[in-house]
């Protein structure tokens, strides 16, 4: 359809004053000038009807095989033109008296000049040439001429065809810099291969001055595109945009193929400034196009799109927090603590390598340790009084810890400890005592610390061991692994009754025979209550035997329930109520002698 602009009589008048642009020796900059005016001569062209180009410009024009040829630049042996085929369509042309009569078209105007003007033929086709239906001629048109193709009994299908070049081609083909330099024809012939998934056309923007529009395998690599783009001629003085917005997908019914924005494959000078939102709507699209073939009825959704690479993004985010978590778990990965690692033992080799020269490379002296605190004692001041007053603060702890009471529980612990008969006895009650209902003990700390139960025998960690496997087959202890760090804990699996824990503690330490420090032996006290405590005291007093001594208990406090309550931190009992009761026990036991002597 003619623009509404011109009419055919004002195209001719324009094509017949046109004059023939010549040059002696073109360079890159005359290419991009000479260019401009061969695409401009084109579009004066495409403003006429198709089926009247050829019969309105048969002045303008000159033969050239089965085309009609409107020159436009040349040099001494080259030129180039519009060609206008016998179905109306327009291409470029290269014509010289090298060629005879089988003329190379190209549907980029730069690569028509370049081929005419600084004789580069950009792409040579490695296609067969046999196929004669539509995907097998706008592949040639895209790939170019070739005059050495080899002879091929039976012609492949369009498609082997196609695939077989590209193939040929490094998986990938320069159509062209921009959409311009590209033929509707051509877009609509590779669509069917895009619509099934071999072939996709490809924005692919390598850089300013590289980038292009790729036909290429559908899985050809970023490097095939970019190496096929760096083939197409660099042309000086116009930069191109680096950014890759689309890929070439939507074809209509008269088979037009046009890109999805409109100002895609300008230069960065011509091309309008969209949104920063539209240029990455477009990018995603692009991205997208590779595996989603959309449709009318299944557009892009751009708003999906972006919250799943959002969600890539959070996702990598925390993996990130994640592996700078676990780093930070090893501290001589940090910087500061690898430094501080490295002073430190350059300190111990400085101080290594002075002993060593201070003893003159001989063997190291050993001395006793009662020969060091000897030289020790003597090196202190004569005037300097030893004892309690040495350490104000240790004598001070050591009164609170008596009067508080704290001294007395915990030698009564110990005594508790050593009244028990056997190893296995010791162990199950540090076991009730420190872990209680819910709590464990790590079976390396535990054989670690009470190791020192079996000093004397030749083994003592393997004696505790044994110890625990006795109290486990019978029942009193279990073995644990935790399953987030495979440690094995020992819990004993039943708790510690604490009330008769605590009155045996009372007990041992009102016992003189045990010699431990009463705090509460001079506080006055008054007399207990008369509910038969007395009695209670003496009865048990009466049966008490070695290892017994939780009898010391009333029979009705022993397993009453209102009188459970757990033991303070350490076994530290000053609480007002405990001082209260253990002086009424204190003054019953002691009118209850006083009775049994006076009898």
């Amino acid at each position: 359809m003619m623009h509404a602009q011109y009419t055919p009589e004002e195209v001719r008048t324009l094509l017949d004053q046109h004059q023939t642009l010549e040059y002696g020796s073109a360079t890159d900059a005359d290419v991009l000038d000479a260019a401009d005016v061969l695409e401009g001569v084109d579009e004066l062209v495409c403003k006429l009807d198709p089926a009247v180009r050829r019969s309105e410009l048969l002045l303008s024009s000159l033969p050239a095989g089965e085309h009609f040829y409107v020159p436009v630049v040349r040099n001494c042996s080259r030129g180039a033109g519009v060609a206008i085929d016998p179905e109306g369509t327009t291409s470029f042309m290269v014509t010289g008296g090298e060629f005879g009569d089988d003329f190379p078209t190209y549907f980029s105007a730069r690569q028509a000049v370049a081929h005419a003007l600084l004789r580069r033929a950009e792409v040579q086709t490695p296609a067969d040439g046999q196929g004669d239906g539509p995907l097998a001629r706008g592949l040639a048109a895209l790939l170019g001429p070739r005059t050495d193709a080899p002879e091929i009994s039976a012609p492949p299908t369009d498609e082997d065809a196609i695939v077989a070049a590209l193939r040929a081609n490094g998986n990938a083909v320069a159509a062209g810099r921009t959409v311009a330099d590209i033929d509707p024809e051509v877009l609509a012939t590779v669509y069917p291969l895009s619509e099934a998934g071999v072939a996709h056309l490809f924005a692919s923007g390598a850089g300013a001055g590289a980038a292009g529009v790729v036909f290429a395998l559908a899985g050809s690599t970023e490097g095939d595109r970019r190496r096929a783009v760096e083939r197409l001629a660099t042309l000086p003085g116009r930069s191109y945009s680096p950014r890759t917005y689309s890929v070439l997908f939507e074809g209509g019914e008269a088979g037009s193929h046009y890109s999805e924005e409109d100002w895609f494959g300008h230069s960065v000078k011509e091309a309008p400034k969209p949104e920063t939102r539209e240029l990455d709507d477009a990018g995603e699209r692009f991205r997208a196009a590779r595996f989603v073939r959309p449709s009318h009825d299944r557009p892009l959704d751009v708003a999906a799109i972006r919250r799943r690479i959002g969600a890539d993004a959070s996702t990598a985010a925390v993996r990130e927090v994640s592996e700078r978590a676990l780093a930070a778990e090893t501290p001589w990965d940090s910087k500061a603590e690898r430094g501080r690692m490295q002073k430190t033992g350059a300190r111990l080799r400085r101080e290594i390598s002075a002993a060593r020269e201070a003893r003159n490379g001989g063997p190291v002296e050993v001395r006793p340790a009662a020969e060091l605190d000897a030289d020790r004692r003597a090196s202190r001041p004569e005037e300097r009084p030893a004892g309690w007053l040495e350490d104000p603060k240790l004598r001070s702890a050591v009164e609170r810890r008596r009067k508080s009471g704290r001294a007395a529980y915990d030698t009564a612990r110990a005594v508790a400890l050593g009244l028990c008969p056997e190893l296995p006895h010791k162990l199950l009650h540090i076991l009730r005592r420190e872990g209680g209902e819910a709590g464990a003990s790590s079976e390396q700390a535990f054989l670690a610390r009470w190791s020192a139960l079996t000093i004397s025998a030749a083994d003592p960690e393997a004696a505790v061991r044994a110890a625990l496997r006795t109290l486990a087959e019978a029942g009193k202890v279990r073995r644990v692994r935790s399953q987030k760090t495979g440690e094995v804990f020992v819990a004993a699996t039943e708790p510690l009754d604490e009330t008769a824990y605590r009155r045996t503690l009372n007990g041992l330490i009102r016992d003189e025979s045990f010699g431990i420090v009463n705090p509460w032996a001079s506080e006055a006290s008054g007399a207990a209550e008369p509910e038969g405590e007395a009695g209670e005291w003496r009865e048990n007093l009466e049966d008490l035997e070695p290892g017994e001594l939780h009898r010391l208990a009333p029979k009705r406090l022993s397993g009453g329930d209102a009188f459970e309550r757990s033991l303070p931190e350490g076994d530290t009992i000053a609480e007002e109520s405990a001082l209260e009761e253990i002086a009424a026990i204190d003054a019953a036991v002691a009118e209850a002698v006083a009775e049994h002597d006076a009898a």
